[in-house]
C-alpha cells in the first residue's frame, strides 16, 4: 500500500517538469529498541503493488519516541501520537522484535543452523 497524494509533488527546472510523483511510501525504517523509530518516506509512483521512488523530490524523515509518542519530521512538522496510535505501533513493533529473535534461534536452511542458538525470552510491552 502507498499513500495517494492529494496534490502531486512536482519539481520543475527552468519551466520544464523533471519529476511528478503521485504517491508516497515508507521505504526504510530504523528501530532503536526500546527508545525510538525513524521512518523514511519517499515520493514516487505506484503501479500493481510496485513502488518506484522518485529521484528529485526530497524524502520525509520522521523520528518518533517509542516511550511517549512525540515525533518530529524534517519538513518542519511535529506532534505527539495519540495513545491508541502509539499503543498500536508499540504492539506491532513488539511482534516484529519477538518474531525476528525467534527467527534467529530457529533459522532454517540447508543444513539447519540457528543464527544464535539459545532460548527465547519474549519481550513484553513493559520494554516501552
Amino acid at each position: 500500500m502507498s499513500i495517494s497524494l492529494t496534490t502531486t509533488a512536482t519539481v520543475s527546472v527552468g519551466g520544464t517538469t523533471i519529476e511528478t510523483d503521485a504517491n508516497l511510501a515508507l521505504t526504510y525504517a530504523e528501530i532503536v529498541f526500546p527508545t525510538s523509530i525513524r521512518l523514511f518516506f519517499n515520493y514516487g509512483t505506484t503501479a500493481a503493488q510496485t513502488f518506484a521512488k522518485g529521484t528529485v523530490v526530497p524524502q520525509i524523515i520522521v523520528t518518533m519516541s517509542l516511550h511517549d509518542g512525540t515525533w518530529t519530521s524534517n519538513n518542519g512538522l511535529s506532534g505527539t501520537a495519540l495513545s491508541a496510535g502509539l499503543t498500536s505501533l508499540q504492539t506491532g513493533l513488539l511482534a516484529l522484535r519477538n518474531g525476528f529473535e525467534t527467527f534467529a534461534i530457529n533459522a532454517e536452511g540447508s543444513p539447519p543452523l540457528s543464527i544464535a542458538p539459545g532460548t527465547l525470552s519474549a519481550w513484553t510491552s513493559g520494554m516501552f
